[in-house]
């Protein structure tokens, strides 16, 4: 029987006024669950951990966690891209690391779901362990089997996601536009951009996974800062393989 231990980080935004407050005390700002392969998610504590957030901010989205460990975030959805890019979600101040948030186009029924994270640099966070940092470890072949796998807590669900691809994106015209066929933002591929796309990606990927992708699959993109490179971005390509419902 193999456990894995999984940090549940509780998130939120703007909270909704017209809602009471949750009448019971709010859950800690770290909660330790723990999984078992037979009955792999503790569905009343994440449903509780979800509905608390959802509840009481207005941007909350959900959760993000790697199965291995490696991130475990919340997610939150802004009007545009720059509302968390240097905002803290709990506080809405001002912080340079900013919070993982969903591209302000994004609906959960899109086929390529899109999530932004700063890298923080080392000098400044030296357990490289902040929001999106850790996605480094994905450029080495060897750190793949271990992180392949991640996971998001959504509403009355939880998605699962085999990363395919890891590659570094190239930014042109001053580090602000990506290549025609390397447009990882894009939310709903037209099935002749995304063989396009698939193409272009599979030569900038750091290795093979042998996770086959096509069209008729739904994605979750997560995108990164390189450091001390400002022209690339790091992208992580997975495709969504199962869903679990959290009602039941």
């Amino acid at each position: 029987m193999i456990w894995i231990c999984l940090l549940m980080l509780l998130s939120g935004c703007a909270k909704k006024e017209e809602k009471e407050e949750p009448t019971e005390e709010p859950l800690n700002d770290v909660e330790q669950y723990i999984i078992r392969e037979e009955d792999p998610f503790p569905y009343e504590e994440l449903n509780k951990l979800f509905d608390t957030y959802h509840y009481s901010y207005g941007d909350y989205i959900g959760e993000l966690w790697f199965a291995s460990g490696l991130i475990n975030e919340s997610v939150v959805q802004g009007q545009s891209n720059d509302t968390y890019l240097r905002t803290y979600w709990k506080t809405m101040e001002y912080d340079s690391a900013g919070s993982i948030f969903m591209d302000f186009r994004n609906s959960l029924q899109d086929q390529n779901i899109v999530i932004y994270g700063h890298y923080v640099y080392l000098s400044k966070d030296p357990s490289g362990t902040k929001m999106f940092t850790p996605l480094r470890f994905l450029s080495e072949e060897e750190n793949y089997e271990e992180n392949k796998t991640f996971y998001l807590l959504l509403n009355g669900e939880i998605r699962e996601y085999e990363i395919c691809v890891v590659y570094y994106c190239p930014l042109y015209n001053d580090n602000t536009e990506t290549g025609e066929d390397m447009q990882y933002y894009t939310t709903n591929f037209t099935e002749e951009y995304f063989n396009t796309y698939k193409a272009a990606i599979l030569k900038e990927a750091f290795y093979d996974t042998g996770v086959d992708f096509d069209y008729s699959d739904r994605f979750v993109t997560l995108q990164t800062c390189v450091e001390n490179r400002d022209d690339l971005r790091e992208i992580v390509l997975a495709k969504e393989v199962k869903r679990y419902d959290t009602k039941k």
